[in-house]
């Protein structure tokens, strides 16, 4: 067969990878390589919500359109890094104002951030999901 690799561990396809056959385990087809890593949302409890943002400024008595960005430091093992998150303002008739986190590297409007290693970012960014996926 032109252009696939053989392997001990189960059937191979074009593209490298091979199935996992093995006993107990699943039939998903594995790519050769580093697996890829996903980061669960439960793992950042420090995560940048709109809404506390929002209600700390209130407390304040700083209006919250008053905020074009916050600057975020994050400490880490490379030092300090600083980021700063865009902010948009939405009027809503229930709350006056609504804040929106805009993701530094997207650009989408997002209600949670949160701090990775290459800054702070939101879900899709920065590879995360929910624990239940």
């Amino acid at each position: 067969m032109h252009g696939l690799r053989r392997s001990e561990e189960g059937p191979l396809t074009p593209w490298g990878g091979f199935v996992n056959r093995r006993p107990g385990t699943d039939w998903r087809v594995r790519l050769p390589g580093r697996p890829r890593e996903r980061n669960h949302v439960e793992e950042y409890p420090l995560r940048l919500d709109a809404v506390q943002v929002r209600r700390a400024a209130i407390e304040r008595g700083i209006d919250p359109r008053e905020q074009p960005s916050l600057i975020v430091r994050l400490q880490g093992i490379r030092g300090e890094l600083v980021d700063v998150v865009p902010v948009e303002h939405v009027t809503d008739p229930i709350y006056g104002v609504r804040l929106w986190l805009l993701c530094p590297r997207c650009g989408a409007r997002r209600r949670h951030l949160y701090p990775t290693r290459s800054g702070v970012r939101c879900r899709g960014c920065g590879r995360i999901r929910y624990g239940g996926r």
